[in-house]
């Protein structure tokens, strides 16, 4: 099959691992870049510079209809010179008749499998766009989706990389650089400091880039790297520290983030915050640790420091689990047949135990 997609392409970014996975699966693959591409070094190096052009860019694309058809026309007649079968895009990027365009010119399927929580939707073109089918991580969006606008939406929870994020080999440079006893991989965010902050006399390490100026941190600075970790790096931060913690953002309502696959399927011990939609994906206490309470954090995190026999099976049978359920490629094989299927039932627009 020749599949398009449309997204960035940058460092862990999710096209970059669609594009692999696809790729692995046998299908020929076609990169878009939509608007502007967000994975240039020198914007990722000065991130005062990436914001102000992302909120620059944003607004002009909805300032004028003639603005947004002269910023789309190189995407859209890119997208068009592709007979594609199948058009995936990884964001809410177009409006209705941008994908009716698309449909007309190249006669595929287009679908968005959206990363992000509730909190992000903005304006949500998707809800009027016209895609043939919408892919969510978040059950209680779907089932809204579905029961009240009676929209093509799907549960798809996002994945691991099996090649990007596997479980390093053991190397003592590697254990002195990361050993910690307990490490948050993700940039500082209001919703998480305060958190951070409550867990700052353990040994933690934060890793992340980017912070808003306007953000305090001045508690953390002795947790704080300021490290980026991509690929086999992240792997090697979560297999030398003793818990690998997962916050999860208050839009993220039933779903999980990445971060649960990464760590997972990289033979970390990881402890997350509770949601609804974990136990269809993980067994709790067997496969991952959750709380509720940061009560049940702190005793959780001195339970389990003291434990390690315990914390090593519930990592490994969380490392089986990732690598028989959570990778990109089944995740993309339910996203295709589900695409191409000619009728849904409700269990397999809302499987929470067979995502197939």
């Amino acid at each position: 099959m020749e599949i398009l997609i449309v997204g960035q392409f940058g460092i862990e970014s999710m096209g970059i691992h669609i594009k692999e996975a696809l790729e692995n699966m046998g299908h020929k693959v076609i990169c878009c870049v939509p608007f502007r591409n967000e994975s240039n070094n020198m914007l990722k190096k000065y991130t005062f510079v990436n914001s102000i052009f992302r909120a620059i860019g944003t607004n002009m694309l909805y300032s004028t209809k003639e603005v947004r058809r002269f910023a789309l026309k190189r995407v859209l007649s890119a997208i068009s010179s592709h007979k594609a079968d199948l058009i995936i895009c990884t964001h809410d990027y177009f409006l209705p008749e941008e994908i009716n365009k698309i449909k007309k010119d190249t006669g595929a399927r287009i679908v968005m499998w959206y990363p992000d929580h509730i909190m992000a939707f903005g304006r949500a073109f998707f809800m009027t766009a016209g895609y043939d089918a919408l892919f969510f991580k978040d059950p209680y969006i779907v089932k809204n989706l579905r029961d009240i606008y009676s929209m093509n939406a799907y549960y798809l929870p996002e994945a691991f990389s099996r090649t990007k994020h596997a479980p390093v080999q053991y190397n003592n440079e590697d254990e002195k650089k990361y050993k910690c006893q307990i490490a948050m991989i993700g940039n500082l965010h209001s919703f998480r400091v305060p958190l951070m902050q409550c867990l700052n006399k353990y040994d933690l390490k934060i890793y992340g880039i980017g912070n808003p100026w306007w953000l305090n941190i001045e508690d953390l600075k002795k947790n704080y790297t300021g490290e980026f970790l991509a690929y086999q790096e992240k792997a090697k931060a979560i297999k030398y520290s003793e818990i690998s913690l997962n916050t999860l953002y208050f839009g993220e309502i039933e779903g999980v983030n990445v971060r649960t696959f990464e760590i997972a399927g990289a033979g970390g011990f990881q402890i997350s915050q509770y949601k609804s939609g974990i136990a269809s994906l993980f067994d709790i206490n067997n496969e991952i640790v959750t709380y509720k309470t940061i009560g049940e954090l702190y005793e959780k995190i001195d339970y389990y420091l003291s434990n390690e026999k315990e914390r090593k099976k519930i990592a490994t049978a969380g490392l089986k689990r990732a690598w028989r359920d959570h990778y990109y490629e089944k995740r993309l094989t339910r996203l295709i047949n589900m695409t191409f299927k000619e009728s849904v039932n409700k269990e397999d627009y809302l499987s929470y135990t067979n995502l197939k």
